[in-house]
């Protein structure tokens, strides 16, 4: 039988909470068949490009992807994925906020902690990836500031 530990601990502590600026969101969609274009174009865009932030979804079958990028590679970015037969809003500005761990997996509700800290500062995340060790959120940059404020009530960071 294996034994899982579980951390309850409030504010939950992190190594860090680090900001990353310059970034621009690009959302695509497409369809199902579209996938192995999608990919090739995905595969160079991150060999050229770099992508900070990924993040894909099926919500309704159909594949939806979003990228966090440098302000100048975006509008390329877009112009390869649109080239597969995927959509794409226009590129956002953001910033991205990532909270490293340790070992989130093993704490229950992290991504509610974000949330509810967020919600307290009154902002939207515009996308969001967790992992088992980090969270990274895109935010409007004007509302960085806030959003890491808001975050700090329940993310504890060592001292600098």
């Amino acid at each position: 039988m294996e034994t899982i530990a579980v951390y309850s601990e409030l504010p939950v502590r992190v190594y860090g909470i680090a900001v990353k600026r310059g970034l621009a969101l690009l959302q695509v969609w497409g369809r199902q068949k579209d996938i192995p274009a999608a990919h090739r174009a995905l595969e160079q865009l991150r060999l050229q490009f770099r992508p900070h932030f990924l993040l894909a979804a099926w919500p309704k079958g159909d594949p939806q992807i979003s990228l966090c990028l440098s302000l100048e590679t975006a509008a390329k970015a877009d112009s390869a994925m649109l080239a597969t037969g995927f959509e794409a809003d226009r590129p956002v500005p953001v910033s991205v906020i990532h909270l490293q761990g340790p070992h989130f997996g093993d704490r229950w509700g992290i991504m509610n902690l974000a949330l509810d800290g967020l919600d307290q500062a009154n902002v939207t995340p515009l996308a969001i990836n967790a992992a088992m060790h980090s969270i990274m959120l895109a935010v409007k940059p004007e509302d960085e500031g806030p959003a890491v404020t808001g975050l700090r009530l329940n993310f504890n960071e060592p001292e600098r």
